[in-house]
């Protein structure tokens, strides 16, 4: 699924309207080769069409679909003709009265604006007839292999021309949902539509002739299977095609308006006073100056603000992940990984990024050599642009193929890979200090938990203390010291009754503990001797993402509680 979203072509995956015009245009094949007559055609598109939207419980892609081949076809059968937008606007309308939440959901948006984007734009993508009557005679009395090279040539273009068209237009939305931009869909998505169509009629033989005719259902199958190997070859090749796709926080919401309202000028603006030119023309003008100026602007204005420091526990279940904002500008992870889903901490991790339109991280903190304090990295690696990767001597060291794989994937893209021990500093700016309390450079000798990065971070007389997953002598070595009064405190090991966390809050006395980890991690236990010890808890599995901004004073707030 990750390769087909890069490349643009994750519709082909879902149950979606345009594997119905295909399946329904098998009808019109057999009726351009007079095997079936032109009324037989239609009846059996409508018969067809409408099983298959009962067959996938009327998804709303495939009832938009469904609707539209039906109001088509029923108006050639009593000889009528109708405007394109009327019959969307229909489907539209259905699609409302069967389920009116359907239409605010991605899925359904793109459908309808593919289908309303090819309906304004058929006038670019028709074949051009010569309106010369020698020049159509010279055309037709052409040799069949020049006519057939002519006709394909006019497909082709077509089919190209469809691909680039939609893709423009749902450029947009599909980078302020999805956070991609993939031009590579451009290409491949033309390519794709003879495999996707030759498995799906596979696809459909097998079913029909399968029971009854197996030979005929085994040639089917044969069919479908070879096809859907071309397709995933192509998606693979694409995948790999340099510059093919890039991550992106996205435009701005009230941009993306503006973007289709010109759209929508552009679509019912009278024909011959709009040309291809002039729409070509505003996405030119609206990608610089509605997206990618505003984005420059923004992360400029973000990079040289002298703000509240800010620090965000993500929730990514039962892991732990923390972005820091520094009151320069600067951004430190502390942590990205979650336990069992890599991709669970990926989309997690990169959501907070981009609503906070952070694209380049300073550094990474990995507090020690669990997967699920480092799993999402390689992706988000992809995704992001990263200074430093920081972790432990012990870590580095560590003959683990996960963390090997971990440092592969940051050497392979260009970060470089920083050890730090107790009594280090990271570099910040002059008004947050960070201090490493934890491990030794030679480490504890007991397990990665005792040997995770412990961080002071001091700014404004407020202190934070990030844990990992502390535990055992390491724990009781750290809390040995003079108790250090902090404003929040991450409970270490995801809030563990072995991280003895009565006494762990005695020691810091902490306004805040944030436990990072899941709703079934998290025991009431745990919490009731956080609160004896006088401290508000808060939990990523209950809370969502955890923000305190630090400054003169320090405040919190919680995503499920109204976000921020």
């Amino acid at each position: 699924r990750e390769t087909f979203l890069l490349t643009g072509t994750v519709h082909l995956l879902a149950i979606s309207g345009l594997h119905v015009g295909i399946l329904a245009g098998l009808f019109f094949v057999l009726y351009r080769a007079d095997l079936i007559s032109r009324n037989t055609c239609l009846i059996c598109t409508i018969l067809f069409v409408v099983f298959y939207a009962w067959l996938v419980e009327f998804r709303p892609p495939v009832s938009r679909a469904a609707i539209l081949i039906v109001l088509f076809c029923l108006a050639r059968l009593i000889g009528r003709t109708s405007s394109s937008f009327n019959w969307l606007a229909i489907a539209g309308l259905l699609v409302l009265v069967i389920n009116p939440a359907d239409l605010f959901q991605v899925g359904p948006q793109l459908s309808f604006l593919a289908v309303a984007t090819i309906v304004a734009g058929f006038r670019w993508i028709a074949p051009r007839k010569s309106s010369d009557p020698l020049q159509r005679l010279i055309d037709s009395t052409r040799p069949f292999p020049v006519r057939l090279l002519y006709w394909s040539g006019e497909k082709v273009r077509a089919a190209f021309l469809v691909s680039a068209i939609v893709w423009m237009v749902a450029m947009p939305l599909v980078a302020i949902r999805f956070h991609l931009s993939a031009p590579v869909a451009l290409i491949v998505n033309p390519i794709l539509l003879i495999p996707i169509a030759l498995a799906l009629y596979g696809g459909l033989g097998t079913l029909v002739f399968g029971s009854f005719f197996p030979p005929a259902g085994a040639i089917c199958g044969r069919l479908c299977d070879w096809n859907l190997s071309v397709v995933e070859w192509c998606i693979a090749l694409a995948t790999n095609v340099p510059g093919g796709h890039s991550w992106t926080a996205g435009p701005a919401v009230v941009s993306v308006i503006a973007f289709y309202a010109g759209m929508f000028l552009f679509a019912v603006w009278p024909a011959t006073r709009v040309s291809g030119k002039y729409v070509l023309i505003w996405v030119m003008c609206w990608t610089v100056f509605g997206w990618l100026v505003p984005q420059r602007i923004l992360e400029a204005r973000h990079r040289d603000a002298e703000h509240a420091l800010v620090a965000t526990f993500i929730d990514v279940g039962h892991g732990t992940s923390v972005l820091l904002q520094l009151p320069d500008g600067r951004n430190i992870l502390y942590d990205a990984g979650s336990f069992g889903s890599a991709n669970y901490a990926v989309q997690n991790v990169s959501s907070v990024l981009w609503h906070e339109n952070v694209t380049h991280l300073d550094s990474v903190v990995v507090s020690h050599a669990d997967v699920d304090h480092f799993n999402a990295l390689p992706e988000l690696m992809k995704r992001f642009s990263i200074g430093s990767l920081i972790v432990s001597y012990p870590m580095s060291n560590s003959d683990s193929e996960s963390v090997a794989v971990l440092l592969e994937a940051a050497r392979s893209n260009g970060i470089r890979v920083e050890t730090v021990s107790s009594g280090d500093r990271l570099e910040t700016d002059s008004l947050v200090d960070i201090k490493v309390l934890n491990p030794p450079e030679a480490g504890n000798g007991e397990s990665d938990n005792a040997d995770s990065i412990v961080l002071l971070i001091e700014h404004s007389e407020k202190r934070l203390l990030l844990t990992g997953d502390l535990e055992g002598d390491a724990l009781f070595e750290l809390m040995s010291g003079s108790p250090l009064p902090f404003d929040i405190a991450m409970a270490p090991h995801h809030g563990s009754l072995n991280s003895h966390p009565q006494t762990f809050a005695r020691w810091c006395t902490p306004d805040y503990v944030v436990i990072s980890g899941s709703v079934r991690k998290t025991g009431d236990e745990v919490t009731k001797q956080f609160e004896s010890a006088g401290a508000e808890v808060l939990s990523t599995g209950l809370d969502g993402a955890v923000r305190f901004e630090i400054g003169e004073e320090v405040r919190a707030r919680t995503w499920n509680d109204g976000g921020w």
